[in-house]
């Protein structure tokens, strides 16, 4: 059975680019310009792109990168409409607005309302780059335009209600009613099993321009049993639907370009040296609300927290924190790796949990931390109290009645601000919310510089960083010792079960009692902590040669420094069982073949390993998305080009995509490395689960680099504490 429905709700598009010839866009220019000023004053500059209201829709002559600067504008021609929400996904947005700042540009964002209108608007000099397009534009414009490297991939994702009936294969979908476009690689063999007789399946066909926001809203109210929806429109709108679930990925993926004009070449060069380099660092944010089941299949346990002695630092090349550390073990055991997601207040760490940017909050809250109905926490793995703190020449306070009279001032995010309200009637003492920006540092920096006022912080962190400074005194708890949780979305039900059975088997047996009298019993030495406040600002040693020689050959140094703690541990001096030596662990048989002579010292095994990064790349597809580019040179450094081939041609057997590492080569990999019996022998195609592991640990490691570099921390100044130690 097969019905068709379009949405009557539509949205009102910001139609500017409706024109067949270049003489009918110059005759409309002036009757769009009022339209175009009022759709682009009507987006939000709090969450969107700043749409510029100066724009002018008059057809500019096509341009190059020289008049682009002279202009001091980059024009981005979009697919979309006049909504509040840019329909460009997050990652991408972030990408052209890094490109446009590196060369000092500002960004305009031009809609249109279909892929011919983009195509005109391109050609007739509207705008510069087309960005969000798939095939059907590429081949209505190959020839007029250049097209840059892959920059990713978008797939297709079968979204279902948590809670019903389980469908994991394509198979499943059957005598099921299933929302789709056509355009979907799976309508034609879905069609033709709804035409048979008996299936019980029903296509819903949605038309291409469908409100994804009505089609989530249909399936939620049970309409539809399942959608085949793109990936980014399901990181846009999902969070608002907590109530459902991505079943699976389809298997089959399309390349994401850009395309710039034909006349365009220094543009186009430009903009795929840009890609080339920083690809990577925009994919870090994907929005999925998956519970565990679906989180063991990618692997990944992504924890929100914020940066402390007891939650996560990062020194000497690997991270630590008690969070951290404990968290990691429970991802350990579930075959996972934890993931950080750094974030600046305990409402952001919230916000972001409930968008799906992170699947865990371990940051030693109380668990009363949050008053919200979508969220829940674990059983408690820590308690403590909150400290009331103050100068040490102040009088002496025993309990609450002593704080009669005084003042106690809070950051705004402060989680113990609820607590203190309600005693403040009964104790008489003033209570100040500070404004937002203001840290627990900067109040107790106040305090130590002679402030007349108290604060309160986690005892614990009072203990282990402040209690030996002789400006800065602990007074009483505030309370008893508060159960800390880990708090989880409300509907993963089976994470939350897992953190708790995890939870109770390990609180205070041997390991746990071992990392607590590791982060608790010890304090921090002077110099640690600053490592642990300071920005980051040195990943190794080598740094500045990484820096030199990932530049020369395009790729981000922070991977190639992720690579080579994988490799070597930065031990220079580091020799494998196979007599791979140095940094990046390079072959004297390997660097002769790239031409090096001589490895032994740092410099040189660290270009030869970087060259030999850039040959294997070379060897693989150029249309391939510069991701999954990335990650198959890896896994390529590791067990061989042949090998790695050997697994996507496994791949596209098992039904898996071929093109993409995570979640398909890398189980075609799998299957190669596991053992069989051959003439009585146990044999092996290959020990590949290392490069499984190997490409998987460096992808981690690199993340972590990418949110460090990024995420700013300021060093310590009058107390030996700085930023966020309001737990």
């Amino acid at each position: 059975m097969i019905k068709q429905i379009r949405d009557n709700n539509q949205s009102v598009r910001a139609v500017l680019i409706t024109v067949m010839t270049t003489q009918r866009l110059r005759a409309l220019s002036c009757a769009c310009l009022s339209l175009f000023i009022l759709l682009a004053s009507s987006h939000s500059t709090a969450t969107n792109p700043q749409f510029d209201v100066h724009l002018s829709p008059v057809p500019d002559q096509t341009r190059d990168l020289e008049d682009i600067y002279k202009s001091g504008r980059l024009r981005v021609l979009y697919l979309g409409g006049a909504s509040g929400e840019l329909p460009v996904p997050k990652g991408e947005q972030e990408m052209l607005a890094r490109f446009a700042s590196e060369n000092d540009l500002a960004l305009e964002w031009l809609a249109a309302a279909n892929d011919w209108n983009m195509l005109s608007g391109l050609a007739t000099g509207y705008g510069d780059i087309v960005v969000g397009q798939g095939k059907s534009l590429q081949a209505g414009i190959e020839g007029q335009a250049r097209f840059t490297v892959p920059w990713g991939a978008s797939y297709e994702q079968i979204v279902i209600r948590a809670g019903s009936p389980t469908i994991q294969t394509k198979q499943d979908l059957l005598g099921r009613r299933v929302a789709l476009n056509t355009s979907s690689g799976l309508w034609p063999e879905l069609l033709d099993i709804a035409s048979g007789k008996d299936t019980g399946t029903e296509l819903v066909e949605l038309a291409e321009d469908s409100d994804i926001n009505q089609v989530m809203h249909r399936l939620s109210a049970g309409k539809y049993d399942a959608a085949i929806i793109n990936r980014e429109a399901i990181e846009q709108f999902l969070p608002e639907y907590p109530e459902l679930t991505v079943a699976f990925n389809l298997p089959s993926s399309e390349p994401r370009v850009w395309a710039v004009s034909d006349q365009a070449p220094q543009l186009h060069f430009a903009l795929n040296e840009f890609l080339n380099k920083n690809h990577l660092q925009f994919n870090l944010a994907d929005r999925y609300l998956d519970d565990l089941p679906r989180l063991q299949d990618k692997r990944i346990l992504r924890m929100i927290t914020y940066k402390n002695p007891v939650n996560y630092y990062f020194a000497d090349g690997r991270s630590h924190g008690f969070e951290y550390d404990l968290l990691k073990r429970f991802a350990k055991d579930k075959r996972m790796r934890v993931e950080v997601v750094l974030a600046d207040t305990h409402e952001q760490m919230l916000e972001m949990l409930l968008r799906g940017e992170g699947d865990v909050i371990a940051a030693s809250l109380p668990n009363t931390a949050y008053d919200n109905e979508s969220v829940r926490f674990s059983a408690p793995y820590n308690y403590s109290a909150a400290m009331v703190v103050g100068r040490s020449r102040g009088e002496e306070l025993l309990d609450l009645r002593d704080l009669q009279g005084k003042k106690i001032v809070l950051p705004a995010r402060s989680p113990y601000f609820s607590q203190l309200k309600l005693l403040q009637e009964q104790y008489g003492f003033k209570l100040v919310k500070e404004a937002p920006g203001v840290d627990t540092s900067t109040i107790l920096s106040r305090i130590t510089d002679g402030a007349p006022y108290l604060t309160v912080i986690n005892q614990q962190v009072f203990h282990i960083n402040i209690s030996d400074d002789g400006r800065v005194k602990g007074y009483f708890p505030l309370s008893e010792s508060q159960p800390h949780g880990w708090a989880v979305r409300k509907n993963n039900e089976e994470l939350l079960s897992a953190l708790n059975k995890f939870v109770e088997k390990e609180y205070r047996g041997k390991y746990y009692n071992m990392l607590y009298a590791n982060y608790f019993d010890t304090p921090l030495q002077e110099e640690d902590f600053y490592q642990v406040f300071a920005t980051v600002e040195e990943l190794s040693p080598y740094d500045a040669l990484v820096r030199e020689y990932a530049e020369q050959y395009e790729f981000d140094w922070r991977l190639i420094v992720a690579q080579m703690f994988q490799e070597s541990q930065f031990d220079p001096e580091a020799v494998s069982y196979a007599g791979a030596e140095g940094l990046m662990q390079v072959l004297p048989s390997t660097a002769e073949w790239i031409g090096f002579d001589k490895i032994d010292d740092p410099a040189t095994n660290i270009r030869a390993g970087i060259e030999y990064m850039h040959k294997l790349r070379q060897q693989f597809e150029s249309d391939l998305p510069l991701e999954e580019r990335t990650w198959f040179t890896l896994a390529a450094y590791n067990a061989g080009f042949a090998r790695v081939s050997q697994a996507r041609q496994l791949a596209v057997e098992m039904g898996l995509d071929p093109n993409r590492w995570f979640g398909n080569v890398d189980k075609a990999m799998l299957k190669l490395a596991k053992p069989y019996n051959k003439d009585g022998k146990k044999m092996r195609v290959c020990r590949c689960g290392q490069t499984v592991v190997y490409v998987s640990e460096i992808r981690a490691l690199y993340n972590t680099y990418v949110r460090f570099t990024k995420h700013t921390q300021l060093a310590s100044l009058g107390i030996r504490q700085r930023n966020l130690l309001d737990i």
